[in-house]
């Protein structure tokens, strides 16, 4: 949206519209969601290594598989 506001002169309530998100968007801060739900998906995985067959009825599919879990 920055791009639109410096590059296109628009204002930015006309980029969050042409965007679809609201104005907000351009004041909060991002979060980095993996970092912040890092021990959740460790403590997921042990658990899963511990009763891989709860891997299947969970929908999870294994790290680096390409194809069904």
């Amino acid at each position: 949206m920055q791009i639109m506001v410096d590059k296109h002169h628009l204002s930015r309530v006309r980029a969050c519209q042409a965007v679809g998100c609201p104005q907000s968007a351009l004041y909060k801060p991002t979060t980095d969601r993996a970092a912040k739900d890092a021990q959740v998906i460790d403590a997921i995985s042990v658990m899963l290594e511990k009763r891989p067959r709860w891997v299947m009825s969970l929908g999870v599919k294994k790290k680096g598989s390409g194809g069904n879990a």
